[in-house]
């Protein structure tokens, strides 16, 4: 009696893992299985197996399968459960139908669900594959969707316009995200359409996706010199300067009270010979408003005679400066030196300094209004914030100049030419 009850006991122990867990996760691994195919010829569509005709899919035109009932398979059809018979199917993506572009805004579909998923601007390329009724399907993300045949141009999309790379641009595959290459700084981009904060641009014969910031639509090379660069009393030859592309050039002029660049006249003078834009930079060193106004008039007396033909730039980063004086303090001396080349008859005044100066040691929202804005930022991809011009190296190669030089990029013609 109690052997015959422990059998069924340990029987029922053996039997409920095989029911109670095995095969319905099998069951459910099966059912949520997704295989990507397409008809290599049109398909015919049934509500069951054998059953009522609902339809047909178009060649090639790709779905998924769900599941099979002997020699039928499972999928999605006008938003519903429906089944194809499994001759004539490809387990495989559809091949490529032509190429085209959105020749308005669209929306596009889900092919299963026919839920909307998301949108393309005006002018995307698109890769079509089939079309189904009204629908045609096209690359989307990492699998496909629907939409109005209406909305599809045929060939390639003209260029929306041609800007540079405001930084080092990162090219990113148009279906999966995944970086595919990179630009160089200042180097050409081709752009065809925006979608949001995401720029489709041209990228080695194919179309990617970038970051808007990435791209500007000017972006000129300019270099910033001083004493430095006259290393052995070694002139400039500025002819090789603008030859090896860069457009522009900000050359140093005074520094606090007594500093003055000898080598002023003569470079700003052969760098306008040449057609290079010509800005000059006073090292700024006033740690009260009234010594801030005497060296902006120091500046204007010293450089009365000099013909520059872009901005006068304020340099803030002398490191004694900066540890005599709080935020506030120094942002109104600099606005004192401001103020005083103002009334001094100077319209185009500009503020250098490092990001990180910028960010932390000055009160930006109290400068005065109207100063381009220049910032150094070394070994980064990116300035990581907006301005007029990105100091990027202080170790840049120049034919023409002896030593190292800064290498800038110049975001405005008030500076770039």
């Amino acid at each position: 009696m109690h052997f015959r009850k422990l059998m069924i006991v340990v029987g029922l122990i053996l039997i409920f893992p095989i029911f109670n867990g095995s095969l319905p996760l099998q069951n459910k691994a099966h059912a949520a299985t997704k295989l990507l195919a397409h008809g290599t010829s049109s398909l015919t569509v049934r509500s069951t197996p054998n059953g009522k005709y609902v339809g047909k899919l178009a060649k090639n035109e790709p779905f998924y399968i769900y599941g099979n009932k002997g020699s039928w398979y499972k999928i999605k059809f006008n938003k519903k459960d429906a089944y194809i018979y499994n001759t004539h199917v490809s387990k495989s993506k559809p091949p490529l139908w032509y190429k085209g572009y959105a020749g308005t805004k669209m929306n596009l579909y889900d092919i299963s669900t026919g839920k909307l998923i998301g949108t393309f601007p005006k002018n995307e390329p698109l890769n079509v594959y089939a079309k189904q009724g009204n629908w045609l399907s096209i690359a989307y993300k990492t699998g496909y969707a629907h939409v109005s045949y209406k909305s599809v141009k045929k060939g390639t999309p003209k260029v929306w316009y041609t800007g540079y790379a405001a930084d080092k641009l990162y090219a990113r595959d148009s279906f999966n995200d995944k970086v595919i290459g990179t630009q160089t700084l200042a180097s050409k981009v081709k752009v065809y359409a925006q979608q949001g904060n995401w720029l489709t641009i041209g990228y080695k014969g194919k179309y990617a996706h970038t970051y808007h910031t990435h791209v500007s639509r000017y972006v000129k090379r300019g270099i910033d010199i001083g004493q430095t660069q006259h290393r052995l009393n070694s002139p400039i030859n500025f002819k090789k300067v603008k030859d090896a592309g860069f457009c522009f050039v900000v050359v140093k002029a005074t520094g606090g009270l007594k500093d003055y660049n000898f080598y002023l006249p003569t470079d700003v003078q052969l760098a306008n010979n040449v057609g290079l834009k010509t800005s000059v930079y006073h090292m700024f060193n006033a740690t009260s408003k009234g010594k801030a106004i005497a060296e902006a008039n120091s500046f204007a007396e010293k450089t009365k005679s000099v013909r520059f033909t872009g901005y006068v730039f304020i340099d803030v980063e002398y490191e004694n400066l900066l540890k005599q004086t709080n935020k506030e303090n120094l942002t109104a001396y600099v606005n004192a030196f401001y103020t005083r080349l103002a009334q001094l008859g100077y319209n185009k005044i500009g503020l250098y300094t490092s990001k990180s100066i910028y960010e932390n040691k000055l009160n930006a929202a109290k400068l005065n209004k109207g100063m381009l804005l220049w910032l150094a930022r070394y070994k980064n991809d990116t300035l990581g914030r907006s301005a007029n011009m990105w100091q990027y190296t202080n170790t840049g190669r120049v034919p023409g100049i002896y030593g190292d030089v800064d290498l800038n990029v110049a975001y405005t013609s008030k500076i770039g030419g």
